[in-house]
């Protein structure tokens, strides 16, 4: 990441100020010699023009969730009704792909904006002032995404035809003039810069006032470039004259949050902490309040892009905290309540929206969901099992379309969701402190890179990434830790994890210790007498066995504290849920996977509930330990047949029938596929050997886990395959369910991305609304995995609560000399809620 992220913010439009990102230029309202009518559900019809108008009017005022379903509509119009090659299809292509770069999709906006350049040199010519707009707008979507040598003759080539059209004091020239500067200054030319911004400046102030929002932009331009160079004396009044001007936006504008944050870098940089700190208070709870808006609406992509371009602003405000402490009052409230509010945020939101849509009563909504899941399973199966005999093409086409129905369901439940949620309370510090328990403490770490703000011209603003963690307790203020540099530490997590999957390394030790001393040790002095911890990690962190850390005496940590993971300390507050089971237990277990090809068997001595990969091929073998789970978990739970599905009955369609259940066991094999290309040329028959042991770079990280059930070796088509993928799972049922254990083996890894935890089954299990989840992060035995869950149960049945009963569970299975090495009793971690069972 480099200043780009907080200098995008500082550019705007022709016709609208527009500091969200550099080069944008004006959504345009030339319809041609007529407007056509469109008819929208629901609705009256309205011309072109009314829908043009509002997309305008909610785009100007930074309603972006609002302005993008009415853009689309428009789109697809004109598409219909003017025709693919119209101007006003290509008016239309442009406002739709800036609305998507705005909200950080910028995969969605580059063909929209390549679409409406082709048309306008096709139909205005290669010198037309449209022609231009289209040429700035897909050489700003190039810069921001830092194809610098791609833009810089897109910029020139605009900038030429405004000058020659329009003449050289024309706004438009100013703008080309500015978004040519912007680039020039994202690449160090600041001397190139300068001349250009303030060209830009002299032409606005003249020709369109000296209070315009686009005379603000330039005035941000420059007073930026000025901050860049240190020139700090002459960068502020043009930063408090920009934002005296953007104020008349309104105060929840996301202009005027960027303004905010900008100003509060450059008081930063001249060491005035307070004015800082309240610059980056007013413009992140700006943020937020938009952010609110934003991810109601859209497909999870567009969520995920949209949380993307609040990272730069996060991490300099999470930078200042950590920089100014004793120097301003309670800053690392500031910085922790940032996490909080964004830390899983994605899912969060997700989570709410499947929860609203399972709890509407509309029948529509309902076929809506059931619709996602059945194209969800659909698409899934279809990735797993590969093409067979159809061409790639034809295969890419039907992935294409599958995806395209996904997510058009995904942004209509989202809108619906929207809908049903009345109020949306605020994260804060205060709420999230009232929800930990009295003998708790929660621990919020956060990999972030930090931002120096009085870096200056080419020297480097943005530093090695690198850990914080925040400690929370019911009473007092939040404390915050920086561990250091983040690559040493996930270098040592990573070697640890290679010696905790061998139970045959002797090194386990020392690595547990080295790592204490990096993520805990600096803690602990923190944590007082909380013997509770709800861990929240970040990073690679959230791959960690936090109990085999091992201070100086090799005591490891689930001995001396019970340990609860958390996706984001926001969970506590999803724990609070009023939501009841709706079905008695339910344990699936030793599945018939059909017929197992001898050469893919994995050997004897390596019992494993998961796939054998060394030999070649995904194939599954029978796991006896499960079938004697089963029965012992029948017996503990008093569970009737009916509630024990085994062998042929342990099937995926059976699976997705269960609502509710209060516990949800499934005993079997696990998977994760590794992030690889996936070779669709290359490809005949089912994907089969080592290419199904791949996920195609690029798709759902929640593909690349899942479940083995009934018939997973017969390479079956369909819905029922027999593979049950975390995608699928993100779709069951599970409102209500207080405990779901997965004892298979790497059922808590998955995608690692900073900020939103791991894209595997332990988030899928969330999206079902599951509270409590049991999951592992490496190939457990089968045999041992038997005798801790049963362990496990029992103690639950007395009344432990759920992950004090996993670690009572596993501190007596440490106490057996045979199997007190790791490997044996530190792959499952306990997620969620931790109170114990009503019984």
């Amino acid at each position: 990441m480099n200043m780009i992220r907080l200098r995008r913010g500082l550019v705007s439009s022709l016709r609208n100020a527009l500091f969200k990102m550099p080069g944008a230029m004006v959504i345009a309202v030339m319809l041609g010699s007529g407007a056509v009518a469109v008819k929208a559900q629901g609705h009256p019809t309205e011309t072109s023009a009314e829908l043009n108008r509002q997309v305008l009017e909610l785009y100007s005022s930074g309603k972006y969730e609002q302005a993008i379903p009415i853009a689309e509509k428009l789109l697809k119009a004109n598409e219909r009704q003017r025709g693919l090659d119209h101007p006003d299809t290509a008016t239309s292509l442009n406002n739709l792909a800036l609305l998507y770069r705005d909200t950080g999709a910028y995969g969605k906006a580059e063909p929209l904006y390549q679409r409406a350049l082709a048309i306008r040199e096709k139909t205005l010519g290669p010198d037309h002032p449209d022609t231009a707009v289209s040429l700035n707008n897909l050489a700003a979507l190039y810069q921001d995404t830092g194809a610098y040598s791609k833009a810089e003759p897109l910029y020139q080539r605009a900038l030429a035809i405004h000058e020659k059209t329009l003449g050289p004091d024309h706004p438009a020239t100013a703008q080309s003039l500015n978004n040519l500067a912007a680039l020039y200054q994202d690449t160090g030319a600041y001397s190139k810069a300068e001349p250009l911004y303030q060209r830009a400046l002299a032409i606005r102030e003249k020709a369109l006032g000296p209070d315009h929002p686009d005379t603000a932009q330039s005035l941000n331009n420059l007073a930026t470039l000025y901050w860049a160079t240190g020139a700090y004396g002459k960068a502020e009044p043009l930063f408090q004259r920009a934002l005296a001007i953007k104020k008349a936006l309104g105060p929840a504008h996301p202009h005027t949050a960027t303004n905010l944050v900008s100003l509060g870098v450059l008081f930063w940089a001249q060491e005035r902490w307070s004015e800082a700190k309240d610059g980056f208070r007013r413009g992140t709870q700006i943020e937020e309040s938009n952010a609110q808006g934003v991810l109601a609406l859209g497909d999870e992509s567009r969520k995920r892009a949209y949380m993307e371009t609040l990272t730069g602003n996060t991490e300099i405000a999470v930078t200042f905290s950590l920089d100014t402490r004793g120097k301003v009052a309670d800053v690392d409230s500031l910085g922790l309540q940032l996490v909080l509010q964004r830390k899983g945020r994605l899912l969060d939101v997700l989570a709410n929206t499947y929860s609203s849509v399972r709890r509407s009563l509309s029948a529509q909504d309902q076929q809506r969901f059931a619709q996602w899941r059945e194209t969800n399973a659909e698409y899934a199966a279809l990735i797993f099992r590969g093409p067979g005999a159809m061409p790639a093409e034809n295969y890419r086409a039907l992935l294409d379309e599958l995806k395209n129905t996904i997510e058009a369901l995904e942004t209509q439940l989202s809108q619906r969701s929207a809908e049903f949620r009345t109020q949306t309370q605020t994260i804060t510090v205060e709420r999230v402190q009232r929800a930990i328990p009295k003998d708790a403490a929660l621990i919020e770490w956060f990999r972030y890179s930090p931002f120096n703000p009085k870096a200056k011209g080419q020297k480097p603003r943005w530093g090695a990434a690198r850990y914080v963690a925040y400690v929370l307790k019911r009473a007092g203020q939040p404390v915050a830790v920086d561990l250091g540099e983040a690559i040493p530490i996930e270098s040592d997590l990573s070697d640890l994890l290679v010696m905790l999957r061998d139970p045959g390394s002797t090194l386990v030790g020392d690595l547990a210790h080295k790592l204490d001393l990096q993520v805990m040790q600096p803690l602990l002095p923190h944590l007082g007498d909380a013997r509770q911890i709800l861990l929240s990690p970040d990073g690679m962190l959230n791959l960690l066995p936090f109990g085999v850390l091992a201070d100086e005496q090799e005591r490891y940590l689930a001995e001396r504290l019970q340990l609860t993971y958390l996706t984001s300390g926001r969970d506590l507050l999803r724990a609070s849920s009023t939501a009841t089971s709706r079905q008695a237990p339910m344990v699936i277990a030793d599945p018939d996977f059909g017929l197992l090809d001898k050469t893919a068997a994995a050997p004897a001595s390596e019992n494993r509930r998961s796939t054998d990969r060394a030999a070649g091929a995904m194939k599954f073998d029978p796991l006896p330990g499960t079938a004697a789970e089963a029965q012992a978990l029948k017996a503990i739970l008093k569970l009737k047949d009916e509630q024990v599905l085994m062998k042929s009955k342990a099937t995926e369609a059976a699976l997705k029938q269960v609502t509710g259940p209060r516990i949800q066991h499934i005993a079997t094999h696990g998977f994760f596929l590794e992030d690889q290309p996936l070779d669709l040329d290359s490809q005949a028959g089912h994907l089969q050997g080592q290419d199904r042991l791949h996920a195609p770079k690029g798709e759902n990280p929640l593909l690349r886990s899942g479940l083995a059930l009934a018939g997973a070796n017969r390479l079956r088509s369909g819905r029922d395959d027999g593979v049950l993928t975390a995608l699928e799972v993100a779709g069951l049922d599970l409102t209500g369910t207080e405990l779901a254990v997965l004892s298979a083996c790497e059922t808590g890894v998955g995608a690692v991305q900073n900020g939103e935890g791991v894209y595997g089954l332990r988030r899928a299990l969330v999206l079902a609304g599951v509270r409590t989840q049991i999951a592992s992060l490496w190939k457990v035995d089968d045999a041992t995995t038997k005798d801790l869950m049963i362990d496990y149960y029992r103690r639950l049945q007395t009344g432990a609560e759920r992950s004090q009963a996993l670690r009572e569970a596993q501190l007596a299975m440490l106490k057996n000399p045979a199997r007190a090495h790791p490997y044996y009793w530190a792959s499952f971690i306990a997620i969620g809620k931790e109170k114990a069972l009503d019984r």
